[in-house]
C-alpha cells in the first residue's frame, strides 16, 4: 500500500521513526516503530522525497510518503522448509517450543518479511498465526537474530497472555550459555551479579546507573576458562532487549562475536545460546548447544 501523511506541529523535534509511526496510526493504519525504522532504512518511507535517519529529529508540516505492506495486511505464510530443519523441543495443546538457529529472526519486522522462526512455527501449528497480534502471532518472547536457543510459542491467546504476564512479573527463569573474552584471570565457579539498569536506545542499549533505565539482574557463573576466553552461564528472570550482551560487556566479559558491544570475531556467529527456559509451573525446556556453537567452544579450548 502507498499513501502519504503529513507530520503535525507536535512532531517537531521527536525522533523520525516515532513521529512517523504516530502519524501512520493517526491516519487509521497499524504499524510499529520497528516496522517504520526498517522501512526508513530500506527507502520504503521517504520524507519530502528524501531518506531520513530513524533516530534523527523530525520536522513538522512535512509530507511523508509511505510504501509498505501494513500490519493489517500481513499474512504469516508457513515456511515448511525452515520448519523441517528446526528442532522441536516440546509440543502440547497449548505450546510449541522450538530451538532457534543463529541467524534466523524470531519474528518479522515488516509485513512482507519471510523466513523467520514464527513462519516455521506456523507451518508446524497453524493456529499460532491467530494467537496474537499481526507479525507476532503466538510468539511470547524473542531472541536476537544472531542468538540461538529456546523460543516458546503459544497456540491460543489465553496461553500467550498468561506467559507474557509471567514474563513481566519476572516469574520465568532463562539460562544462557556464552563464550566471552577475559582480560583478567578467572577461576571456574567465579560468580558475578550484575544489577545495572538497561536504558533502551535505537540500536544498542546501555547498562549503567541511569534514571531512565529498566531494572535488570543477571547472575553470571564462569564454567570453564582457557587463555583469553571463558564459557559462562547467565541466569536471569528479566527479558530486557540485549540485557545479557550489555551486562556481560559491562563487567567486562564481552561475548565473542558481539561487534555491537565491543567484541568482534571471525568465528562466524555471536557466541550466545539460550539454553533453557523454566515456566512458573516448573516445566523446563532445554535446547542443546548447536554444532556451530560446540565448534566455537572447541576452537577456544573450552570443549568437554
Amino acid at each position: 500500500m502507498s499513501f502519504e501523511v503529513t507530520l503535525p506541529a507536535e512532531a517537531q523535534g521527536e525522533r523520525w521513526d516515532h513521529a512517523i509511526r504516530d502519524a501512520i496510526v493517526a491516519a487509521g493504519h497499524e504499524a510499529s516503530v520497528r516496522e517504520v525504522r526498517a522501512a526508513m532504512k530500506s527507502g520504503a518511507i521517504r520524507v519530502e522525497g528524501r531518506r531520513a535517519v530513524p533516530g534523527g529529529r523530525a520536522e513538522a508540516d512535512v509530507t511523508v510518503h509511505v510504501e509498505l505492506v501494513l500490519r493489517a495486511e500481513a499474512e504469516l505464510v508457513p515456511d515448511h522448509a525452515l520448519a523441517a530443519r528446526v528442532e522441536r523441543i516440546f509440543e502440547d495443546d497449548e505450546l510449541l517450543v522450538l530451538a532457534k538457529p543463529s541467524g534466523v529472526p524470531t519474528t518479522p519486522i515488516r509485513a512482507d518479511e519471510r523466513g523467520t522462526l514464527l513462519h516455521a512455527a506456523v507451518a508446524l501449528a497453524p493456529q499460532i498465526a491467530d494467537a496474537g497480534p499481526p507479525l507476532e502471532g503466538g510468539a511470547v518472547h524473542r531472541l536476537d537474530t544472531p542468538t540461538s536457543g529456546v523460543v516458546v510459542f503459544a497456540k491460543d491467546r489465553r496461553t500467550r497472555a498468561m506467559i507474557r504476564n509471567a514474563l513481566r512479573a519476572h516469574e520465568i527463569e532463562k539460562r544462557y550459555t556464552a563464550i566471552v573474552h577475559v582480560a583478567r584471570a578467572l577461576e571456574p565457579g567465579a560468580h558475578f551479579r550484575v544489577t545495572l539498569p538497561i536504558a533502551q536506545r535505537a540500536r544498542r542499549v546501555r547498562a549503567e546507573e541511569t534514571k531512565d533505565g529498566l531494572e535488570a539482574i543477571s547472575d553470571v557463573v564462569v564454567t570453564r576458562t582457557a587463555g583469553e576466553r571463558a564459557s559462562v552461564e547467565v541466569r536471569t528472570r528479566y527479558g530486557r532487549r540485549h540485557q545479557v550482551r550489555a551486562h556481560l560487556a559491562s563487567i567486562p566479559l564481552p561475548i565473542v562475536g558481539d561487534d555491537l558491544y565491543g567484541s568482534a570475531s571471525d568465528d562466524g556467529r555471536l557466541a550466545l545460546h539460550a539454553s533453557s527456559l523454566r515456566l512458573p509451573d516448573g516445566r523446563t525446556f532445554e535446547a542443546p548447544l548447536p554444532p556451530d556453537f560446540v565448534a566455537m567452544l572447541a576452537r577456544a579450548g573450552l570443549g568437554s
